[in-house]
């Protein structure tokens, strides 16, 4: 299912880089595309989003990337893959993403960290706090 995803994902970034497709739609309760594969444990796809986006010019997928971009219940996609347990989709966000995602509150003022702990979800937990003592830009 998943490489199904990324193969459908994979024509869309390029119809659209191509101009050949309209406006993107509003997404489904601000989620993006990295809010859903965060939430549904797609690490694979988290990935291969990242590679999609061109690095020259603007594109306007570019914001269904955005690591620090808020659905409704301001959550980040981190946010989604701690709460649900996603330890893989998890640490791929940490890889491809900005460390400032692990101090964004949600709308409650809770942390990634609290959430995978509040939740149970100690592997989580111990995948963030590996990835933030080896992070040099902490």
């Amino acid at each position: 299912f998943e490489d199904r995803i990324i193969r459908a994902c994979q024509m869309l970034f390029t119809s659209i880089t191509q101009g050949s497709v309209g406006e993107v739609q509003k997404p489904y309760r601000g989620m993006t595309l990295l809010h859903l594969a965060a939430a549904l444990g797609f690490a694979r796809l988290i990935r291969q989003l990242k590679s999609l986006v061109p690095t020259d010019g603007l594109c306007p997928l570019r914001q269904e990337l955005d690591h620090l971009r808020r659905d409704e219940f301001s959550c980040t996609a981190l946010m989604w893959a701690c709460g649900l347990g996603h330890k893989d989709a998890v640490w791929e966000l940490l890889l491809t993403g900005d460390i400032c995602t692990l101090t964004t509150p949600d709308a409650r003022g809770r942390m990634p960290l609290q959430i995978a702990r509040d939740r149970g979800y100690y592997e989580v937990v111990d995948c963030i706090e590996e990835y933030y003592a080896s992070s040099p830009s902490r």
